[in-house]
Order: structure tokens, then C-alpha cells, then sequence
């Protein structure tokens, strides 16, 4: 079969007469309601007797749309077509903003010689009875209705002929250069049609029900068009040279043919036509800045959307903007995390001495996606030893150490004061902390039972309901492990503060409350071993973000999960908040923002958003208009939202290969 010629591949000039221009529509155009008149896509964009046009409606069993422009076949080339083809796809646009369409050319194969086709066929003159003929919208609502599991594709075929002699002419009443001009502006109106359908049905229905309703709905189609002779139309089958008369570009020539002028009929889009929405950001707002690939404060995005079109143009961003915070968001499988480590490994590649890590809470075998462009240096399993962070180091401060320890057991305020005594004792008598958390937790139920202002019953409970949540939260046989204080910093320390990457997995850490408290240690060691500095040096990217950063509300102060969960997130949002001048930013991903705690949610200062559900695209988006576009978008598609830039837009994110 021949190749398709594309607007990204070129071939050698062939002269088969046989190549048709196929303008694909993926998208529908944006609606104009304030307009009253719609135009018709019947019409010559390219103002030549020389072309035929046509459209290609597969019906069932699934819907496509696609246009057709067939050159002379004694004069063009498949180069020629190709590019006529460009210009009626251009022409689409302007008359229909917002449509996205894929322009190819292929060859017609005889093979469809033996195609069956039936024809819609107008009476040929005169005008009709009703203007606004829905032909076409009965093809839609056959397409809705239809239970058929057969191949229905329809195809109308028109060609503009201002010399057809036998449609009747202006009124005569001298003939002056401006008669003659408006009697040919006249007949630029009118077009030579053909309506045919493709289906396997026998010309004579038997008794099998499926045919005779297949063959009432089609016959349908035809109902209800007369001109004003009387003449109807009819559903008839047509004779087996017409699909030869179409490639030979002669199947306008029997004198039945109609002659009809667009706007008696419904060729029109409609917002019922069965394709996506067009990608229109009323609001939008965008730099057309050239991308330099060796500009080493920016990275590239991806190709930008304009008006639901894929442009050449690469989209930027500065690499600083991040330093602000982000937040991605999108429906589970449409394309964060191939996106997230395209932006990682370009920022890798440009900015040598800026680290980041990558926390996976919840899928395993995740950090597959980052054996591309080998950009992790270091992958830490929950049971590995290189998994670790000390509680404490000595540069630490035992208010902070006490304060998280202690909201990640969901303990209150009066077990904070208790466990700073116990930690200042023990730094006094021995110089330092004791290597395991376990036995400074152990340290603290002994600091209680000798407490003597306390009595028996108090002392009771709250030594019950400490070894409870000890237990609770050194469940996890790995958490005590995972964070002994040792003499030397961790190995990933080093890796990230020279610019490198790290995959943190914690998937295989079942309990969230050990998550929480080895992340706390994580960041308050962080807090204590980074300088300051104005400058982006470390990205922590936080998958499912909402696992950790879930809005609480409704739960009663006195129940520990939600001591433990509020604690975190206070924590965090001061974290968060005070990062930046430590060289830290903060990547969320989330296929579910609206669970997120609203300090988390409001930090970020750019948004990457790719397709959400009706509640998350109302809670992001600014306007109505937005929150359409988001619940549109497809796979890879993105609006951006950058506060800093102030800019608003749309682009389709890198193509990356993933190694296996």
C-alpha cells in the first residue's frame, strides 16, 4: 500500500491520479452562540473549477469525520494534492476556529471498486420547499441511534460549477458588466452534489429484521426533501461504476444531478457531532518567545495548543519558576509521570548541581519511568540500608526533634515537654542522643512512671496510651531501622547535594504513620544540614500527594489519628513554607487535588493541569470556561497556569521514549 505523505515525511513526485487529501477532524469547532448564522463547510476554499470535494463520515460502528479534497487527475501530483490539501485545512480553521484536525494523503486502492454503495439521491432543479434540509444532522443522529453492528460510512461529494447550464438564471433585463457580475456571483453560490452511503444491504430486503430496519433508518435519510416541481428524493442503490466514476473524477456528469445551494441545507457543525470538544482557552494568555535548546535557565514543555491546534512552537519555562513551588495534576494514566521526568531530566542535563527526590507513596515498580534518561543515581527501597536518616543530628534542635516525633504518635502537647527533658538529659549525661528511636521512646515511658507530681491514675493512662502508639508506629519493623543516628551523613545526602537524583520508594511501607514519621525526619534533617541560598538547588516531587497532605476535618481533637495527621501537616506547611530560602522546592503530583489540604494546594505558584474529573477541574480552574477545557483535555494535553509569568495556556507534552 502507498506510503502516507505527512507534514512531517517527504517522497518523490509520483503521478498516480488516485491520491485524495484526507483532513481528519479530531476536534469540533468552538461554538459561537451570540452568532445567529453558522457557516456552511460546504463551500470552495481554494475558488477553482478543478476540485472536487468531499466528506467521509463513518457512521458505525465508530465515529470518524474526515474531509476530502481530490485534485485533476490529468494535472496534479501527490505533492500538489498534499499541499492543496494544507490550504483547505487552513481554510477549515479560519472558518471554524478552534477545529483540530491531521492532514494525510493516501492513494484510493482499487480494492474499494467492489463496495457496495448506495445514494441519498436530490431531485436535480428547482428550488426546494423548506430551507434549512437536515441531511446532515440526520447522518448524526443516525450515528447515535444506530444499534447496527455494520460498517455505515457515508460520503457527500460536491464541486462547484458556476457554468451548469441547465439551473435557471438571473432575471434578464439588459446585459451590462453588472448584470454579468452578479449573474456570476450567483451561480457561485450553487455546487453540484452527491450523497452516497457505503453498506453491505441487499437491494431487496428479505425477511430478516436486522435489514429491514437497517433499510428503514437509511431510507429515512431521503425523507422529507422536495423541490418545487414536486420531485422528491429517494434511497436507491447505485450502479456498480460509480466508485470508478468518483476516481475518475466524471461522476458529476449525468444530468440528474442536484444543484444546490448550502444554505438550504444543515451543512453545518453542530454541538452534537460526536468528537471532542475543541481545545479554546478564552482566557488565554502566552509568550512567543523561540525556545533555545542551550539555554540553560529554560526547558521545554512540549509543542503549545493554540486554539486546539498542535503548533512547531516549543513552549518554556524558566527553570527558576519552579523554584516557587508546582502542583500536576491529572486523572490516573494521562501522562504526569512521563512528563515529570521529562522536566527532571532536562533540568538534570542544564543544571548540573540541582538535586532532587522523587517519593513514591503508593504504586511499586514505579521508579521504572526514571531508567530513561538515566537521571536517578540512587534508588532507596523501604528495606534497603541505604533507606535511612537519622532522627537527630548533632547540628539539630531538640524542641523541632520532639515536636515531630511527637505529632507523628498523635501524643498531645504535654508528652512534647516530657520528651525535651528526656532529650536534654540524655545529651547532658551522655553527650548525645541514644542510636535508636525505640529506646528514647522507651526512655520517655520510664521519664513518666518516675514523674511523682503525677497520680497513680493519670500516670496509668498515659503510660497505656504511650506504649499504644509506640507500638502503633514500630509496627513496621523497617521505621526503627531506618532512622538510628549515625556518625556520618547518609549516602544520599551527598548524591543530592551534588546534583543528583534520588528515587525514595516507600510503597512497600504499609503503615502512614510510619511513612509520616520517617518523612518528618526526613525534612527536619533537611531543615538542619542545608545552607542558606537564593538559588534552586533541590526538588523533592511528591507522588499522590494527597496520601500525606489530606485535608482533616471532622474528626474529633481528642482522636490520635488526627493528632498525628495534623501535626504533619503543620509541620509541613511551615516546611514548605520556609524551604525556599534553603534552595528547596516542592513538586505535587495528584490525580485528586481536592483531597489536599488548602495551604498545600495554594503554595504551588505554577500548575500543570492535565484532564480532571467535574469536581477537581471546578475547584482548579478560574472561570467556566477553564472548567470545561480541563474536563476536555486529553491524554498529554495541559493547561498551564503560571502566576509568576502571569501567562495562561495550553500545550501537548514531549514525546520521550521509555527504556524497558
Amino acid at each position: 500500500m502507498t506510503k502516507l505523505y505527512t507534514e512531517e515525511t517527504e517522497h518523490e513526485i509520483c503521478y498516480d491520479p488516485n491520491f485524495w487529501t484526507f483532513v481528519e477532524i479530531i476536534r469540533r469547532p468552538k461554538f459561537d452562540k451570540d452568532k445567529a448564522i453558522n457557516p456552511s463547510w460546504i463551500f470552495d476554499p481554494l475558488f477553482t473549477d478543478q476540485h472536487t470535494y468531499g466528506l467521509e463520515l463513518t457512521l458505525t460502528p465508530e465515529f470518524s469525520m474526515k474531509f476530502i479534497l481530490m485534485g485533476s487527475v490529468a494535472t496534479y501530483t501527490k505533492k500538489d494534492v498534499f499541499i492543496a490539501g494544507i490550504k483547505f485545512r487552513d481554510s477549515l480553521r479560519v472558518r471554524f476556529p478552534g477545529i483540530a484536525t491531521k492532514v494525510y494523503v493516501k492513494s484510493i486502492i482499487p480494492s474499494k471498486l467492489n463496495k457496495r454503495f448506495w445514494e441519498v439521491k436530490l431531485p436535480s432543479r428547482g428550488n426546494f420547499y423548506n430551507t434549512n434540509i437536515n441531511i446532515f444532522q440526520k447522518l448524526i443522529n443516525f450515528t447515535w441511534l444506530n444499534q447496527t453492528k455494520r460498517k455505515v460510512v457515508a460520503y457527500i461529494f460536491w464541486k462547484r460549477d458556476p457554468e451548469h447550464k441547465n439551473y435557471p438564471q438571473m432575471p434578464y433585463f439588459e446585459k451590462n458588466p453588472d448584470w454579468i457580475e452578479k449573474n456570476e456571483k450567483h451561480l457561485l453560490k450553487y455546487y453540484k452534489l452527491r450523497i452516497l452511503i457505503n453498506v453491505d444491504l441487499k437491494s431487496t430486503p428479505n425477511s430478516n429484521r436486522s435489514d429491514l430496519e437497517l433499510r428503514g433508518q437509511l431510507e429515512t435519510l431521503a425523507s422529507g426533501i422536495q423541490n418545487s416541481r414536486g420531485q422528491g428524493a429517494v434511497f436507491a442503490p447505485v450502479h456498480q461504476k460509480t466508485w470508478g466514476e468518483i476516481l475518475n473524477d466524471d461522476f458529476f456528469e449525468e444530468n440528474h444531478i442536484a444543484f444546490i445551494n448550502p444554505k438550504e441545507f444543515d451543512f453545518i457543525f453542530s454541538e452534537d457531532i460526536p468528537l471532542k470538544k475543541s481545545l479554546w482557552l478564552e482566557d488565554e494568555n502566552v509568550e512567543l518567545e523561540p525556545y533555545n535548546e542551550k539555554d540553560p535557565e529554560k526547558i521545554s514543555l512540549g509543542s503549545l495548543l493554540y486554539r486546539g491546534n498542535l503548533t512547531n512552537h516549543k513552549k518554556a519555562i524558566n527553570i527558576n519558576h519552579l523554584h516557587q513551588r508546582v502542583l500536576i495534576a491529572g486523572n490516573n494514566g494521562v501522562g504526569k509521570t512521563i512528563f515529570i521526568v521529562d522536566q527532571l531530566g532536562q533540568i538534570n542535563s542544564k543544571q548540573h548541581d540541582v538535586g532532587f527526590i522523587y517519593i513514591n507513596t503508593v504504586k511499586p515498580d514505579q521508579d521504572s519511568f526514571f531508567k530513561t534518561g538515566k537521571i536517578i543515581d540512587l534508588s532507596l527501597k523501604w528495606n534497603s540500608p541505604d533507606c535511612h536518616v537519622p532522627y537527630y543530628t548533632q547540628n539539630g534542635n531538640i524542641y523541632d526533634t520532639a515536636r515531630y516525633i511527637i505529632a507523628q504518635l498523635g501524643l498531645k502537647n504535654f508528652f512534647e515537654s516530657n520528651l525535651v527533658e528526656v532529650l536534654d538529659f540524655f545529651i547532658k549525661e551522655h553527650g548525645s542522643l541514644p542510636k535508636s528511636i525505640e529506646v528514647l521512646l522507651f526512655n520517655l515511658v520510664k521519664f513518666i512512671e518516675a514523674d511523682t507530681e503525677l497520680d497513680n491514675k493519670t500516670k496509668y493512662r498515659r503510660i497505656s496510651y504511650l506504649k499504644t502508639q509506640i507500638a502503633k508506629i514500630t509496627r513496621d519493623k523497617h521505621i526503627v531501622k531506618n532512622l538510628e543516628i549515625i556518625d556520618t551523613p547518609p549516602k544520599w545526602f551527598s548524591v543530592l547535594t551534588t546534583g543528583g537524583g534520588i528515587f525514595l520508594d516507600l510503597s512497600e511501607c504499609k503503615s502512614r504513620d510510619a511513612q509520616r514519621l520517617f518523612l518528618c525526619a526526613l525534612f527536619n534533617f533537611l531543615k538542619v544540614s542545608l545552607p542558606q541560598t537564593n538559588n534552586l538547588r533541590i526538588i523533592i516531587v511528591i507522588d499522590e500527594a494527597h496520601r500525606l497532605f489530606q485535608e482533616q476535618s471532622g474528626h474529633h481533637v481528642h482522636d490520635d489519628d488526627f493528632i498525628s495527621y495534623k501535626g504533619f501537616q503543620d509541620l509541613m506547611a511551615e516546611f514548605i513554607e520556609e524551604s525556599r530560602s534553603q534552595g528547596i522546592s516542592f513538586i505535587f503530583i495528584d490525580q485528586d487535588p481536592k483531597l489536599l489540604m488548602s495551604k498545600v494546594r495554594s503554595a504551588p505558584m505554577v500548575h500543570f493541569i492535565f484532564s480532571l474529573d467535574e469536581d477537581n477541574a471546578k475547584l482548579l480552574a478560574h472561570n467556566k470556561g477553564q472548567e470545561e477545557l480541563i474536563n476536555n483535555l486529553g491524554n498529554r494535553e495541559v493547561f498551564c497556569r503560571n502566576k509568576i509569568s502571569k501567562e495562561r495556556f495550553l500545550f501537548r507534552t514531549n514525546e520521550i521514549a521509555l527504556n524497558e
